[in-house]
């Protein structure tokens, strides 16, 4: 009869999230994720599998738990509203002690060849899905003839800048990146 686990896998993840989300998928080693998860070796191959396995379930993990409460702002498509709502998440999302380490999703499309390519392309599907919310929001504020611009230009736009404000989170502060985050939400308002 196999043995109960000792602790909770949920929490684990979480912590595992954490971990990959602080460093990079080649800069965590086994060692530092069982040291931070505080479990032995065989106990993380046992419950997670292999390390590409684990940032798997973590990318996963951060997906639900963080990137799509972001989002649901948009979800309510109503134009340009939602873009704002979402904006508000954002800023408070990259504002907390989590923000510091940029985005989850953002980190593994930026970490090349060094990633399995399962991971980068379920991280694709998750910016695409971003990318996807935004144009649906900027087409009906284009119906409500409250978007003068072309919407997929303001989607270009608007990812860009949103890239541009977790790298100034990053290098500058929370403080800088709210002030630039205000700057572009009255932008959007006068599109």
């Amino acid at each position: 009869m196999p043995r109960p686990l000792s602790f909770d896998p949920i929490e684990k993840l979480s912590e595992a999230t954490d971990c990959f989300w602080a460093s990079s998928y080649a800069e965590a080693s086994i060692s530092q994720l069982t040291e931070a998860l505080k479990i032995n070796k065989f106990s993380l191959y046992k419950q997670f599998g292999d390390k590409e396995q684990l940032y798997s379930l973590s990318l996963e993990y951060y997906n639900e738990h963080f990137y799509q409460p972001l989002l649901s702002p948009l979800r309510s498509l109503e134009g340009k509203a939602s873009v704002l709502g979402y904006l508000d998440n954002f800023g408070t999302y990259i504002g907390g002690k989590t923000g510091q380490h940029g985005c989850f999703i953002n980190n593994t499309l930026l970490a090349g060849p060094t990633l399995p390519e399962s991971c980068r392309r379920d991280a694709l599907a998750m910016a695409m899905d971003l990318r996807q919310l935004l144009l649906d929001n900027f087409n009906i504020a284009k119906e409500q003839n409250d978007l003068q611009l072309s919407p997929i230009d303001c989607v270009n736009f608007s990812t860009m800048t949103i890239q541009a404000l977790l790298n100034i989170r990053r290098t500058m502060g929370a403080k800088a990146m709210k002030k630039n985050l205000s700057f572009f939400q009255d932008m959007i308002k006068s599109w």
